[in-house]
């Protein structure tokens, strides 16, 4: 190398020289001021070695290292306060979502049950089999909401948040002795688990919306107000109506107290005023927060 013997063999007096001649020729202020690192290349990647080195700072333009601080504790408390803000807002878009769902059925079931259940009744317009089915399925139907497939991306939002506040609550005795580490764990770990509801929420949207078309075209087939119907508690129009309340969450965790009662107020309320927005899955958590 370098014009070096190839000889592996002991250094010999020659192999010395050569290197004490070339760690001088890279010696800065040696006594061989032509010879650089570009002397053992061809010119043309010589000037180009030139080049780079001239443009490369000095020593002393070099910013001093330095090892970037960490987060303190108070930081991550701070994140697993916006973690609790967040949880609280997504149970704030069930309850929003709720209203639309609820505004939704209560169109469905004044819609007079023949109707509502025929494929084409003159002078509506035809709908498919499996739409009405689908809406009968969804709007009629006593099963619990954990066990229907509209439901899966409501359900999964909702555990999700009582979740990531149970976890925040359990932390809330953090102080100077906390182990930052876990509470750093706990800060990233929350945010992650509320950044993948967005792609759930987007789900409940789009299975929403196509409810809310669906029973809009069915109630444009009828000219009859089914809101008497409805009143009548063992007409066949207010039996499936009360029986598609018994599937709400407040009703079906016995939070509203005696269901039968419940349920004729809740009926004579949305009939006389329409539904109104409340906090249907956010009063199902029990914590101060949720209550401002």
């Amino acid at each position: 190398m370098f014009g070096m013997d190839n000889d592996d063999s002991a250094p010999t007096k020659g192999k010395i020289l050569q290197l004490e001649y070339l760690c001088k020729a890279f010696r800065l202020g040696d006594t061989f001021p032509t010879m650089s690192f570009g002397y053992f290349f061809p010119p043309d990647k010589s000037r180009r070695i030139q080049s780079w080195l001239d443009e490369q700072p000095y020593d002393w333009e070099f910013k001093p290292a330095f090892t970037r601080d960490e987060a303190t504790l108070t930081i991550y408390v701070d994140w697993l306060h916006w973690s609790n803000t967040d949880a609280i807002l997504w149970l704030r878009k069930l309850d929003t979502s709720e209203t639309r769902f609820r505004a939704a059925g209560l169109q469905y079931h004044r819609v007079p049950h023949q109707l509502r259940h025929s494929t084409f009744i003159l002078p509506g317009s035809q709908i498919e089999q499996l739409v009405l089915s689908r809406l009968s399925n969804v709007l009629e139907k006593d099963t619990p909401r954990h066990l229907q497939t509209f439901f899966v991306p409501w359900m999964t939002i909702y555990k999700t948040a009582v979740e990531v506040l149970d976890q925040i609550e359990a932390l809330q005795h953090i102080d100077n002795n906390t182990n930052v580490d876990l509470v750093r764990a706990n800060a990233a770990d929350t945010e992650m688990k509320l950044f993948k509801l967005e792609a759930t929420f987007h789900n409940l949207k789009i299975g929403l919306e196509w409810l809310e078309k669906a029973v809009q075209e069915l109630a444009d087939r009828s000219v009859v107000d089914g809101s008497e119907a409805l009143a009548a508690k063992f007409s066949r129009e207010g039996s499936l109506f009360r029986r598609w309340i018994q599937t709400f969450l407040e009703v079906e965790k016995g939070v509203v107290g005696p269901k039968a009662a419940y349920t004729e107020v809740y009926i004579q309320q949305v009939l006389e005023k329409g539904v109104g927005l409340d906090g249907y899955w956010s009063k199902l958590v029990d914590r101060s927060d949720l209550s401002r």
